[in-house]
Parts: structure tokens; sequence; C-alpha cells
């Protein structure tokens, strides 16, 4: 799920980009090395109005400001982390009422997320798993849930019952210990059985009838058929609860439909809709009213054509861009209050609030990514072979950092500025002093953590530690005391992932990849299983807002997740991300449109 050099801001937020090397390389070159600052074509807008040329000085805004729209404005800090109510089970992201919760999700325990008892038949009690009945020829000898019914009546150790144990040289019949094993019977190692009738060895030595699912099994010729356990009905060629069976729910073969991010369950033969916490069930989906323009502020409510849900009340498109007319957008990123972005032209911060965006450096030398810290903004120049610097309130000129072999992403920290190299065979993490120096390895990583395409691309950094995404995986590495990186530790993703993106929020890190042929795509977060897509999607652009992980899929939506572990999709149909940043209540998104939006998070 991502590809995009992050930088930190001031205010601990991180931001991702979606833009690939192709894309990076769509800039246009300076034609000499003093060239002016190319004019901007960007329109900055604040509520939507226009305010003037790109070159112009802002009022600087008030840090407790919110971000205007119509009718209102959005203030900083409202976002809250949705829960679950007290009591309800947390599955899958969904929110499910215990009295609901039957074994095929676990009960009321949160800890569990299905009843799988072998050789038993599950049920509930005091909101636990439980074992309702054994199968045929099984029994529960060791009084434990957890293992199931996990003694053969057929074994010489529990013959017939448990503690009935066989002496030495001894089998065991279905009518007790024996001496031996005499026709019609047959011997399957020191059981003693009746192969056309016996339940555990049906036909065979190795043929179990009992297939859970509610069917204890029964043997009849020496072929097994469907035994029903009380509470289960016959579907097909085995055992179904109707009632709770959200495969079989209500009829046989009658499968619930799973709603788009949430969850079905079956209670009492009937279908419901769970949804993660903060989302409403609206028909076959789980929807953020408060986002969601299909369903703005109540299920069906949709929002016009030129609208876009905002905190559930719809409001013109416009009122929700901060920039427009973008000319080769690559990556933007936020402090408490500026966002800082890179395109055709350069360097650029515009205010949260909106107004005049300031020009911090032209495009000669073709920056790449940007990055800031309480004073400076620093960028990476592929071409011009350099990590710079200059004052975040342009008001300096650029000065160098340290000289650097096509730098891609950059991260700063601590008084150190971190970087990797596109170039296809350069392995190193570098790093220089913020204020200036000569550049020094900060961790080699040799071919087996490379990009398939190239060397190492994306770095982010959370204050302490820095992450980069590679070939299939992501690395945390934790920032020393001298302003170097220790050992790393990493995240899987998988094999044949090409671009890698990272993210990274207070130690937590996600990686997400989208797949080389396309057909396949996930998220994996650290602590978290990976979540995968199936299709053609290309995950982009991800950062970590206070409550979980936001990503884009450059096929034109934005997909938001709550809670890492399980995630839900708002539409944003004009958008298809180039990189994102959030500040906490809000996510900031560069398009392919060439707009910077801004969006309140509920």
């Amino acid at each position: 799920m991502r590809s995009g050099d992050v930088g930190s801001g001031s205010d601990g937020g991180v931001d991702g980009s979606g833009a690939t090397d192709q894309q990076a390389g769509d800039v246009a070159d300076a034609s000499t090395p003093d060239a002016p600052a190319p004019g901007n074509d960007a329109t900055f807008t604040d509520g939507g109005a226009e305010t003037g040329a790109a070159d112009a000085e802002a009022d600087a805004p008030h840090p407790d400001a919110g971000v205007p729209f119509e009718g209102g404005s959005f203030e900083a800090g409202a976002y809250a982390c949705a829960t679950c109510a007290t009591g309800d089970k947390y599955y899958y992201g969904a929110c499910v009422d215990p009295a609901s919760a039957g074994p095929s999700i676990g009960c009321a325990d949160s800890t569990t997320t299905a009843c799988d008892l072998p050789n038993a038949v599950p049920t509930c009690s005091a909101g636990k798993c439980a074992i309702l009945t054994c199968d045929h020829g099984f029994a529960d000898c060791d009084g434990l849930v957890s293992n199931g019914c996990e003694a053969s009546l057929r074994s010489v150790a529990t013959c017939g019952a448990c503690g009935v144990a066989c002496s030495a040289g001894q089998v065991c019949t279905a009518g007790g210990c024996a001496a031996a094993c005499n026709p019609p019977l047959t011997s399957c190692g020191t059981s003693c059985v009746d192969l056309t009738s016996d339940p555990v060895f049906c036909g065979s030595c190795t043929n179990v009838c009992s297939k859970g699912g509610g069917n204890l099994g029964q043997c009849t010729s020496g072929a097994c058929a469907p035994a029903c356990a009380t509470g289960y009905s016959p579907c097909g060629s085995g055992c179904a609860a109707l009632g709770s069976d959200a495969n079989n729910c209500g009829a046989c073969n009658f499968v619930c439909p799973v709603p788009s991010a949430g969850a079905a369950i079956c209670n009492g033969g009937k279908c419901s809709v769970v949804c993660p916490p903060g989302l409403a069930a609206c028909g076959s989906a789980c929807v953020t009213e408060s986002l969601d323009a299909a369903n703005c502020g109540a299920c069906g409510h949709a929002c016009g054509a030129a609208e876009s849900c905002v905190l559930g009340a719809c409001v013109p498109r416009a009122s929700t861009v901060l920039v427009s007319g973008l000319s080769g957008g690559l990556q933007l990123t936020v402090d408490a209050t500026q966002v800082y972005f890179v395109d055709g032209a350069g360097v650029h911060a515009v205010p949260k609030t909106g107004g005049a965006a300031k020009n911090i450096a032209d495009a000669t030398g073709k920056p790449l990514r940007v990055a800031v810290d309480d004073t400076y903004a620093y960028w990476s120049e592929n071409l011009g072979g350099a990590i710079m610097r200059a004052p975040k309130d342009g008001s300096g000129s650029p000065t160098l950092v340290a000289a650097a072999t096509q730098p891609q992403g950059v991260a700063v920290a601590d008084g150190q500025v971190f970087w990797v190299s596109n170039e296809a065979t350069d392995y190193n993490l570098y790093r220089a002093a913020a204020s200036g120096g000569t550049a020094s390895v900060a961790g080699p990583f040799g071919p087996a953590h490379a990009l398939v395409t190239g060397g190492l691309q994306e770095i982010v950094t959370d204050g302490s530690s820095v992450y980069f995404a590679s070939d299939g995986a992501a690395f945390s590495l934790p920032i020393e005391a001298d302003g170097g990186l220790g050992a790393s530790t990493s995240i899987q993703a998988g094999a044949r992932e090409v671009p890698a993106f990272i993210a990274a929020r207070s130690g937590q890190y996600c990686g997400a990849w989208a797949g080389a042929l396309a057909d396949i795509a996930g998220i994996v977060c650290s602590g978290e299983p990976p979540i995968q897509f199936m299709g053609p999607l290309q995950l982009v652009a991800p950062t970590m807002p206070a409550c979980g992980l936001a990503y884009g899929n450059a096929g034109s939506w934005l997909i938001a997740q709550r809670d890492l572990g399980t995630g839900f999709a708002m539409s944003l149909a004009t958008d298809q991300p180039v990189s994102m940043a959030t500040d906490g209540p809000n996510i900031y998104l560069l398009n392919t449109a060439g707009e910077i939006r801004v969006l309140p998070l509920p």
C-alpha cells in the first residue's frame, strides 16, 4: 500500500507519497543553475475563494484556527477515536451485541474469533466457548474446552470411556479391551474395529465420519452419513446451525451478504449487518455518514455532483480545496500551521486555513520530497544531487545540507537529516547534520532489501525511529544517541510486491504494496495481521491519523482505516491520491488533478 517519501512535521505528523519514479521524472528540469523561480500557476483558496498569486505573502494563521468551509468551520482537535459500546464484542472491526454473538464468532469473548473445538460441537456458556456434545467416538477426558473432545474412545488409553486403559498387549474394541482382534473386526493399530459401522474407522483405518460443523458422524455399510447434533439441521453432506450460521442462515446455502467494510452475522435465522465503530449500516454497506457523499448525515442522503460530504453535511466541493492548479504534484507534508508540497515549480508552503502560498525553492535540481522541522524545510534534489534546506517561512534562500546521489525519500529528526537514494545499486540510508555537513552511511542494506526496480526509495520518521520500505517488507531502525541507527526489525508484506509504501506514528508502522502483476494488494502493520485485497489495485500515499491508517487507491477512491486490522471506504470519485498527510483532525490530500484538499476526519 505505499511508496511515498515522507517527512516528519514539528507536531509529529507523518505523511506518505504515491509518486513513482516515473512521475518524479516528469518534473521539468531548470535550464540553468541560476534560473529564477518559474511562475507557479496554482490557485490558492480560502474557504473556496481565490486569494491571489502564489508568491503573495499570507497573514500568519492562528495556530488553533479551524479549517474553513462554507457555512462554518471545523475546529482542530474535535476528532475522537470511535469505540464499541461497553460490553460489545469487537469482531473483525465490527461491534457485535454479545446477545447475538454465537460460537461461530467466538461467543462474547473478546479474545476469540471462533469456537474451533476439535471433535466437538461448540456452544456458548457465560459468554465463553463451551462443549455442547462430543462427536461420535470421542470424549472430553481432560476437562479442557480449548482442545475439544481430545480422547478417542477406540484408544487403548481411553477404551470405551475416560479412565479405562487396556493392559499391555491388549487391543481396544467397541465392547472394551480384548486380548486379540478377531474377524470380522479389523486391526487399525491398537484399535480393533468394524469398518462397516465404526464412525471413527469407516470403510478404512483413516476415515473419520465427524467433519465438524455439528456433524457428529455415523457410519452405515462402510460409508459416512451426517448425524446432526441438537440445534443443527442436515445441509447437503453435512450439518448447519440454521439459526446462527451466516453461510446457512435460516435455510441451507443461504449466505448472508457481507457488507462493504463490515461483517455479516446470522441471529435467530436472520441476517444482520454489523459495522466498525463510528460507521452505520446503510443497505449492503457500512459507511461513515460524516464523509460518505452517498449517505451524508443519513442513509440515502446523497450530495450533489459538485458537493462533498463534510462532517455529515453536503458542502460545495470547492470549499474543501486548499490549492488548485498544481503542475506535477509529487508529495506533501504538514506541521502545526502549514502544508508543504513539491510540484513541477518547486517547493512551497500554504497556510492550513487557506491563503496565498510562499515559494520556498524553485525547480532547479528537480526537488522530489520535502520534510520539515521547527524552523526549516528540507528537500531532496534528485538531479541536483543534493539535500537542501531553507527557512520554511520562505524568508531565506536555499542552502546545501549535503551532497547526495539521486536522493529521493527524506526525513528529519533529532537534528539529523536522513535520506535514501533511488540509484539502482545504492542500498544505503544516509544522514547528515541538519545544519549542514558531510553525508555518512546511517545503515547499509544489501540487495536482499532492495526494491525490484532499484534501490531504496521511501523513508519516514516519528522522531524516535526511522522507517523505510523495501522489497515486500517495511523496516524500523531506532535513532541512537549519536544520531546513527540501531539494528533493524521488519514486518513482512509478502513476495513479488512493488513498489512498497510506508507510514509510521508513535512507534507503530505500516507497509503497503501493490502486486507486481496487479493481482493482489494489501497492508501489513506492526503487531497486526496482513490485510489483502484481490484485484487490480494500486494502493498509495499512506498516512496514520490517531485511530489507524488512511491510504489511497489510484483507481480514484480513498480508503480510510479507522483501526489497524479493518478498513472502510470513503468514495471520492474525482480524486486519485498522489500523497496524503495528517495532523490528527484532518487528512490533506494531493491528487492527480493538481489539487490539495483538506478532509476533516469524523
